[in-house]
């Protein structure tokens, strides 16, 4: 039976007088017929009982009335009065201190840091395709493309 039994909130709404007249003669008949549900029933009326007993909790002061009192102090205008000639400034000089930091991290990207530029005379990149490797002997004198003159 306890697979059909109505839930607590449907006692507690019985209790309360919240339930509707038809519901609430089926949940009478349900309770006559089922111990478990009537327990129950017996445990809210006594809880219900024993929180109707409890005296009342009282604050020591209007809690609302604080609200209202931060309220009405933040909303308050300051003392200091602003100056809305100057506020206007505000956008100009930050985008131009936003396109200055962009300018300048952009530039470190395109040239190379100082510690990394070879002391040495300049390499050609493309060496690598030369019919005749560095350091080889040329096999006929002007074949070697080379920047001395011993042809």
């Amino acid at each position: 039976m306890a697979d059909r039994c109505p839930k607590t909130r449907a006692l507690s709404a019985l209790l309360d007088g919240q339930t509707p007249p038809r519901q609430r003669r089926n949940l009478l008949a349900h309770i006559d017929h089922c111990a478990a549900c009537g327990e129950m029933l017996r445990e809210l009326e006594t809880l219900r009982d024993r929180l109707h007993a409890l005296p009342p909790e009282r604050l020591g002061f209007d809690l609302g009335a604080v609200i209202e009192a931060r309220i009405r102090a933040h909303s308050r205008p300051s003392g200091r009065t602003r100056r809305p000639a100057l506020r206007w400034l505000l956008f100009p000089l930050g985008g131009a201190a936003a396109l200055t930091l962009g300018l300048h991290l952009g530039s470190t990207l395109l040239r190379p840091p100082a510690g990394d530029v070879p002391q040495g005379p300049a390499m050609l990149t493309m060496a690598v395709f030369d019919p005749i490797p560095p350091g080889n002997l040329c096999p006929v004198p002007k074949s070697c493309p080379s920047g001395n003159d011993f042809r």
